[in-house]
């Protein structure tokens, strides 16, 4: 236990450092950590990830998006990390760099819209309270003006609503 605090400070101090890359190699050992964990959710250290979902450089932002998601395959069930997904990955869709609502829309579309579409959505859709269902409106009019094609999942999401 004592080693894990010192490293999760070490984890916590570089994951703020001035230095991109020395971010960027934190965020990069925080998600290695978890992907070891596959028997408890290491929330401190999902809370280091989601600190940098806003972060200046766009490829930490994106890389931090493509890890929240792939922690929902490590913990499907998990509905704390559920949450945490929805309150960090759905809002980053709107963010003003398009390669970062690119990667958010790749998860949206596979961790959302795809589990709708195939009857596996509903664990996802009850987690949601009125904010999430607010920026998923936004979210679907993003969608509409990059011409992505949401008639496969209207009538599914109507279901679970």
């Amino acid at each position: 236990l004592n080693s894990y605090g010192y490293l999760f400070n070490i984890l916590k101090r570089r994951s703020i450092d001035e230095k991109h890359v020395v971010r960027k190699a934190a965020i990069i050992c925080i998600y290695e950590i978890i992907k070891t964990m596959k028997n408890s959710l290491l929330l401190p250290m999902i809370d280091l990830l989601t600190d940098r979902i806003r972060d200046k450089a766009v490829s930490i932002r994106q890389t931090v998006i493509r890890y929240l998601s792939s922690c929902l395959d490590i913990f499907p069930d998990n509905k704390e990390l559920i949450e945490i997904w929805l309150d960090n990955v759905l809002p980053s869709a709107l963010d003003t760099e398009k390669t970062v609502q690119t990667e958010a829309f790749q998860s949206i579309e596979k961790y959302l819209f795809s589990q709708l579409t195939e009857g596996r959505g509903k664990n996802m859709t009850s987690m949601m309270k009125d904010n999430h269902f607010e920026v998923l409106k936004s979210v679907f009019l993003a969608f509409k003006q990059r011409g992505v094609s949401l008639s496969k999942i209207s009538n599914k999401y109507i279901l679970y609503l």
